[in-house]
């Protein structure tokens, strides 16, 4: 690969992890249309080295944000996360981490309610 289309690429790649997450899988996609196959990669692979890249990170803080704030379900926010192509041990490990945090489901549900229904 060369250094100069590698940089612009991995440059390519930062600026859109600025504006939001991504996971690997919808990164890899997104600069699909950039480069080829090899350089994704490579640039995928440098950053999941530098930790600016991780699905579990990923995972779980889309959990945490839908199923705090957005009172998903739990079975809801697995199936999100795997439309998106994150590993089942991910998702689970994340959801699980999240309901621990929050109380789960009916915790999430009973706080969305509060907030909304309030007279």
């Amino acid at each position: 690969m060369e250094s100069t289309s590698h940089d612009r690429l991995f440059k390519k790649a930062v600026a859109l992890l600025a504006r939001r997450p991504y996971s690997c899988s919808n990164l890899r996609n997104k600069l699909a249309a950039f480069s080829n196959e090899n350089d994704v990669e490579a640039v995928i692979s440098r950053l999941k080295a530098l930790k600016l890249l991780n699905d579990y990170d990923y995972a779980y803080n889309f959990a945490l944000r839908r199923m705090g704030r957005q009172a998903c379900s739990s079975a809801r926010v697995k199936i999100m996360l795997a439309d998106q192509h994150i590993a089942p041990e991910i998702i689970e490990e994340a959801v699980r981490q999240v309901c621990t945090e929050t109380g789960g489901d009916e915790s999430a549900l009973e706080r969305h309610l509060n907030t909304q229904c309030k007279s």
